[in-house]
């Protein structure tokens, strides 16, 4: 049988200084953080970037890249994929990117990203650019505790095992479902875009079926799944309760702009460990994973969290509100 040709999927991500580990790192699922091509750095890429970005940015001065290799005649080679995933090979790897920078974020939070996607074909023993190959993503929302953060050796074990099970959701579950709106979250330069996006995540993840009381129940669900001691819980439900306020205000066409930076900040950040916390046990633990991978299994099991969970009385959430602003 004749071998098909070999193709690549390379984004190069920045800041490389928050990855500890030398490359080339494994991160399964055919994925790995390595070194691009020597092609990568050529005057026909710069070129392709300048035309299709704008700009030639530091692209192709890139020294680490999320990479990926599939076999296929050509870009468009329809993908094996179930239904709903993506419908061509190229795509397919595309995604595979996403979820692996998704993975390491949620292993730990960083403001590693990745804003341009080239696909190179293996030609003749050499790496190719391929025809029409740029994909870009406008820029990301990143926040100031996140920028000294760095992923070390356990973090990328980790991401490998978070990817590993992000590969496999089903999309019939909530859990593709807020992770798709988390990536497209954390991938939106614009703060109100990108609050109203984290919370289609949350109320994927955590809204009832019956909409009465919704931002009560979801604050009970958050503080329930967060879980912790009493006061941790009180914390978590009056986060969630003051984020359904702020999400309130952007879904109704309002804007976040009028509060300081540290508030908004704080929004962001609050919504993040939410939708990571919940997405981690979805991905982590079968006896949270199970349920969730449909929606009445999932309602079912939260409901019972939920009858589990008594409400913070006025003094915890006094506390609670002092606490917010210090951790």
């Amino acid at each position: 049988m004749k071998q098909l040709p070999r193709w690549m999927a390379l984004a190069p991500i920045f800041p490389e200084n928050a990855l500890t580990v030398p490359p080339p790192v494994d991160l399964g699922c055919q994925v790995r953080i390595d070194v691009p091509p020597t092609v990568f750095r050529s005057g026909r890429v710069a070129t392709l970037i300048q035309e299709r970005v704008g700009k030639r940015s530091a692209f192709t001065e890139a020294n680490l890249a999320l990479i990926t290799e599939y076999d296929a005649t050509s870009l468009y080679d329809p993908d094996p994929s179930p239904p709903g995933r993506p419908r061509s090979k190229s795509a397919a790897a595309c995604q595979q990117l996403q979820l692996a920078n998704l993975s390491l974020w949620l292993a730990r939070p960083t403001d590693i990203h990745f804003n341009l996607l080239i696909d190179l074909e293996y030609v003749i023993d050499t790496w190719c650019l391929a025809r029409d190959p740029t994909v870009f993503w406008p820029g990301v929302v990143t926040l100031p505790r996140y920028g000294t953060a760095r992923l070390t050796g356990t973090d990328i074990d980790v991401a490998r095992d978070l990817l590993a099970a992000l590969s496999e959701l089903t999309t019939k579950g909530t859990g593709f479902v807020a992770s798709r709106y988390l990536w497209l979250a954390l991938n939106q330069e614009m703060v109100d875009a990108s609050y109203g996006l984290l919370w289609i995540a949350v109320e994927a993840l955590l809204g009832p079926e019956n909409r009465k009381r919704i931002g009560e129940r979801i604050s009970m669900r958050g503080a329930a799944m967060i879980g912790g001691d009493r006061t941790q819980q009180a914390l978590t439900y009056h986060r969630v309760s003051e984020g359904w306020r702020a999400r309130n205000e952007v879904m109704h066409g309002d804007t976040l702009e009028e509060r300081s930076d540290p508030e908004k900040f704080l929004l962001l950040w609050e919504a993040h460990e939410l939708i990571r916390g919940v997405l981690r046990r979805v991905l982590t633990e079968p006896a949270v994973r199970d349920p969730f991978s449909t929606f009445s299994d999932r309602e079912a099991f939260l409901q019972e969290l939920e009858r589990g969970f008594t409400a913070p009385a006025p003094e915890e959430l006094a506390a609670a509100q002092n606490a917010r602003w210090t951790v």
